[in-house]
């Protein structure tokens, strides 16, 4: 059995990924900055924004299975599930920053920029994937897809995350 080094150097991309943010967890305790403060109407919109990010997932997946079931496939056996991740992850994003939940109250407005130009330069990578013939493969969507669906969902959340804080920046006297 030879070994596939494009799955090799994805999962070793994984593994180092997971630890760089172990790592930056463990800075953070040690710096006395892991919780976050949350008010309780945050607490409950976040709770209502969970519980569409869970039925959005659930129907997606439902539906992807009956897609299968059916012989109709639109993307590989990985890439299909994780964008049902990505599609709850979202909605819940959405909702919550609608809700003017999805940040901490220690955190600052101006870090809601950082959402959008994230989504910005995912949207970069991706679309080199597409030039680079890499996100579709065989008329299937691939993992090397990836980067575009990312770059989708921090642009939603970013730009409700915006809108929101510009729609509230005269009521409620916010600083930006």
């Amino acid at each position: 059995m030879t070994a596939d080094y494009k799955n090799i150097a994805w999962v070793i991309g994984a593994i180092g990924g997971i630890g760089l943010v172990l790592l930056f967890l463990l800075i953070q305790k040690l710096n006395g900055k892991t919780k976050n403060k949350f008010d309780e109407r945050q607490i409950a919109a976040r709770g209502v924004a969970y519980k569409w990010g869970f039925f959005s997932l659930m129907i997606y997946e439902g539906l992807y299975a009956m897609l299968l079931a059916l012989g109709i496939r639109f993307a590989d056996e990985t890439t299909g599930p994780i964008l049902g991740i990505f599609l709850g992850v979202t909605v819940f994003g959405a909702v919550a920053a609608a809700k003017d939940a999805y940040t901490a109250l220690d955190e600052t407005p101006r870090s809601r920029i950082l959402w959008p130009i994230l989504g910005v330069l995912w949207l970069f990578i991706g679309i080199m994937r597409v030039i680079d013939g890499k996100a579709v493969r065989d008329g299937l969507l691939t993992i090397d897809s990836m980067q575009l669906f990312l770059g989708a969902a921090f642009l939603v959340i970013g730009a409700v995350e915006l809108i929101h804080s510009l729609k509230n920046r005269g009521t409620d006297g916010e600083a930006e």
